[in-house]
């Protein structure tokens, strides 16, 4: 990221810094792949958005999610163009490192909606909490939780701007370009807070997310409407995700640019593995309960119906019960059981008109 008080590059990868050309080469594929990955990665994630189901409405998934790959297409063009030896102006820089600030609250913000959303679908707990499709248990604390996630959010956004824009002293030519090797391998100064807090927000969205991914799995295996012979299943995918994407955090100035963002870019990839299966899951949820009611209501029918046969069968046991008595037709006789009250004997008597 770009420091504009010392009016440094994008990275240390440019031909200013001695790079081999073949390795320049390399650099510039790489970025350039990575932006034309990431530019199909913002259609997949709004067409997995826009199925018509209330887990998409919330605008972290059908906004915030296509965003942040859309923001990964401006930063990995740019830096492809920076190593390139091309001259990015300063208010360019100016607008990346600002939309860059945005990708960690972008990314732990979807992950939780999703995950929150699916499990509220099914009434499962999920951070302590069973929150109903239709009436939440605990709603002072499930509106608790969703202001501390977005309030985390915020922070982690004014971390990055903090750190792009320079607005912490000592400054650290460093910060914001290179990872945790850094640090490991460097003793502490007071120039080293600020490559901590440089790479802050994706670690705090990273451990966010390895919780997320370990509680979708947990659905996914044990509560999904698909069920999955083994336990490596397409829910797991978050989890491999978010290794890849606190992995791409470790690397030194050289590889940090390059493979910070192929973390972030195979993070992305696996929540829209995840959007599949869980596209999967909604219709499976959605056929039964359309099963359910078309159940119902043929219940009800059948109850209406039974419901006239009844009467009509009421109707003739009582025409039937006023016939009795009457004298017979056509001179047919009538049979009278009698029972003699001194004998016990029974009997029957026939009766000729």
């Amino acid at each position: 990221m770009i420091l504009h008080k010392v009016n440094r590059d994008l990275t240390f990868l440019d031909s200013n810094d001695g790079a081999a050309p073949n390795e320049t080469i390399g650099f510039v594929l790489a970025f350039s792949i990575l932006s034309l990955a990431s530019f199909v990665s913002v259609f997949q994630g709004l067409w997995e958005t826009s199925r018509k189901h209330y887990l998409y409405d919330r605008y972290s998934l059908k906004i915030l999610f296509p965003w942040a790959s859309f923001v990964q297409v401006l930063e990995n063009a740019t830096l492809a163009y920076d190593v390139s030896g091309g001259y990015v102006s300063k208010e360019w820089s100016y607008i990346v490192y600002a939309l860059q600030a945005t990708v960690p609250p972008s990314l732990m913000l979807s992950t939780f909606d999703v995950t929150y959303s699916i499990h509220k679908t099914r009434s499962v707990q999920f951070c302590g909490i069973v929150d109903g499709h239709t009436r939440s248990r605990n709603p002072k604390i499930v509106l608790l939780l969703k202001v501390l996630t977005r309030v985390l959010a915020l922070l982690l956004l004014a971390i990055g701007i903090i750190v792009n824009f320079d607005l912490i002293e000592p400054i650290n030519p460093l910060a914001g370009r290179v990872g945790w090797y850094y640090l490991i391998t460097n003793p502490w100064t007071a120039e080293s807070l600020q490559v901590l807090l440089g790479i802050l927000p994706i670690g705090i969205a990273s451990l966010a997310s390895f919780y997320f991914s370990i509680a979708l799995w947990r659905y996914g295996t044990t509560y999904s409407m698909v069920v999955h012979a083994s336990p490596f299943n397409p829910w797991f995918s978050p989890f491999f995700g978010t290794i890849a994407l606190f992995g791409g955090q470790f690397f030194n100035a050289r590889w940090f640019p390059l493979l910070s963002n192929l973390g972030i870019f195979v993070f992305v990839e696996s929540i829209l593995l995840l959007f599949m299966e869980v596209n999967k899951d909604m219709e499976a949820n959605t056929d039964l309960i359309d099963f359910l009611g078309n159940f119902e209501a043929f219940g009800k029918k059948n109850e209406v119906t039974m419901s006239e046969e009844e009467i009509i069968e009421s109707e003739k046991s009582s025409s039937g019960h006023d016939n009795e008595g009457c004298p017979p037709e056509n001179g047919e006789s009538t049979e009278a059981r009698y029972e003699s009250g001194d004998t016990g004997d029974k009997g029957v008597a026939r009766v000729i008109p």
